[in-house]
């Protein structure tokens, strides 16, 4: 049974709030004896409790993950945002806030989220999920009970697949035993007349309906290729038919840039003294790559191969071709911050689909359907389809992450670009390396 996603990530941002603000309130009331609301110190402990909440998010560990993982992410939530704000605190010359209100709300926030990961593992789930009855062919099947084990964006409690070629009885003696909350339908099933008729009367009862490609879009975060025709991609892409999206969207990739390009100077040189001893050669690497508009511009890298190891061959999580120091650098993700320079020039974005080869945009606008549609945005450091999917290493994966790359452009915004960032740094910190 599939966790309630919305009801741990809500308690997760709650605790802190909550615990901040009783022991500030405690502190002003009976050990400090001031009015909350008209101290400095208020300004601090509210960035404190957003702070908190912010890294509740982010240190949020995976439900199979090791009890002192768990622990430890209890513990780092408030950790993390007392040294954040005590760093700008002593910068700006500004008084540390009460000890009480930091000692207190780190154990308070650090022991109920520990306490929370306890129940969380004892019951196994937090809210009840959909009980999904699939209509669907053998070969959806198999793909999208791999999405609903590893990734769904809404919980699913159990799911059962029959065929679209059993009759009006058999389908009902189906939904009567599984007793579903909803019944999803392919094209073929949607093409049978008698078995619409009978899914429009349990409509009627209380059952939701979907079709596949509406499912996988609202529970999956992705576009089924398979059932989309050329007019499904008719729909608005903010960055082209929103003035003011796309305004906003490089005003942050101008924004996000400094502090990466920050990290990226400070790095410059660690990495060219690591390099010394086990990958010696150019400290970057620059590689044509297909950009908006299909228009090639130079990406940079630092490097992770050989000299001459880039040949045209998908990249592989165990490649050969990596050494030792480019593994790590590629595990740690590090390899992709001097991209923030492609950034400022504007070939690139943070977020947006991630720019491949001429060669194998050639070869892929081939083979799968609708492919160009990816370049009509910028292509980014980061993106939706990285987020749900592993690195591409074969033409079948590309499919898969096309397939996620047409749930952004449909549903591109502000928020969900911030959703991405956020599930980023989250990654990052559980080293999800490709």
């Amino acid at each position: 049974m599939l966790a309630s996603r919305r009801l741990i990530v809500f308690f997760r941002l709650l605790v802190p709030l909550v615990v901040v603000g009783i022991f500030s309130f405690i502190h002003a009331k009976y050990i400090g004896h001031y009015k909350l609301l008209s101290n400095f110190r208020t300004t601090w402990e509210l960035l404190l409790a957003f702070l908190a909440s912010f890294f509740a998010y982010i240190f949020e560990p995976e439900a199979t993950t090791t009890w002192f993982r768990r622990f430890f992410s209890a513990v780092a939530v408030p950790s993390s945002a007392v040294v954040v704000i005590s760093i700008f605190q002593l910068m700006l010359g500004s008084p540390l806030l009460p000890r009480f209100v930091v000692g207190s709300s780190t154990l308070g926030v650090a022991g109920l989220l520990a306490v929370f990961e306890v129940a969380r593992n004892t019951t196994g789930s937090l809210g009840e999920g959909e009980r999904v009855l699939a209509v669907v062919s053998e070969e959806v099947e198999n793909h999208l009970l791999h999405d609903i084990d590893t990734s769904p964006e809404r919980s699913i409690r159990d799911v059962k697949f029959i065929s679209s070629t059993l009759d009006r009885t058999k389908f009902g003696e189906q939904v009567e035993s599984y007793k579903p909350t909803l019944i999803v339908l392919d094209r073929n099933a949607q093409s049978n007349e008698e078995l619409l008729s009978s899914v429009a009367s349990y409509h009627k009862n209380g059952i939701r309906i979907r079709t596949l490609t509406l499912f996988c879009d609202q529970w999956l975060g992705k576009l089924p290729v398979s059932e989309l025709a050329q007019t499904s991609l008719l729909f608005d892409i903010n960055a082209i038919h929103n003035r003011m999206y796309s305004r906003f969207s490089r005003l942050m990739d101008l924004v996000l840039s400094v502090p990466l390009l920050l990290v990226l100077l400070l790095l410059i040189p660690l990495v060219w003294v690591v390099d010394l001893f086990g990958n010696r050669g150019k400290l970057f690497y620059r590689q044509f790559r297909i950009g908006r508009n299909g228009r090639e511009f130079s990406i940079i890298k630092f490097r992770t191969m050989p000299a001459g190891s880039d040949k045209a061959e998908w990249t592989d999580v165990e490649d050969f071709r990596l050494n030792k120091v480019g593994s790590q650098l590629r595990r740690l993700h590090i390899d992709e911050i001097p991209q923030v320079i492609n950034v400022i020039l504007g070939d690139m974005a943070i977020v947006g689909p991630r720019p491949e080869q001429p060669q194998y945009v050639k070869m892929l606008e081939e083979k799968l359907p609708f492919y160009s549609v990816r370049h009509l945005v910028r292509p980014g450091i980061t993106g939706w389809a990285q987020m749900k999917f592993h690195y591409a290493s074969t033409d079948l994966d590309a499919l898969e992450k096309l397939q996620y790359e047409f749930y952004y452009l449909r549903h591109q915004s502000v928020i969900l670009d911030l959703r991405i960032i956020l599930r980023t740094i989250r990654s990052l910190w559980r080293r999800q390396g490709r």
